[in-house]
């Protein structure tokens, strides 16, 4: 789940692929609690110092089907997010 400030949630699920250092992955969730609509965005994440930062990239969507645009790199200093682990309550 994601939840961004003064917005709906976004409740949905990951798949991907672990490459070098960097996870891919796919996105699919959906919008608020009314949404009737599935969306999937691509992800990246940079594994480093046991954390993993998205990273930001220009994605283009052909057929429906969204994703990082071959050759374009993924900016991973300009991501907003950082996680980390944490213990299991």
């Amino acid at each position: 789940m994601i939840n961004y400030a003064d917005k709906p949630k976004n409740d949905g699920f990951f798949t991907g692929e672990l490459k070098g250092d960097t996870l891919f992955v796919d996105y699919s969730f959906k919008v608020g609690t009314d949404s009737i609509g599935t969306y999937t965005n691509p992800l990246a994440f940079l594994k480093k110092d046991g954390k993993l930062i998205m990273g930001v990239g220009q994605i283009e969507t052909t057929l429906g089907r969204s994703y990082f645009v071959k050759g374009k790199p993924i900016n991973f200093e300009a991501g907003k997010f950082i996680f980390e682990p944490k213990d299991c309550k």
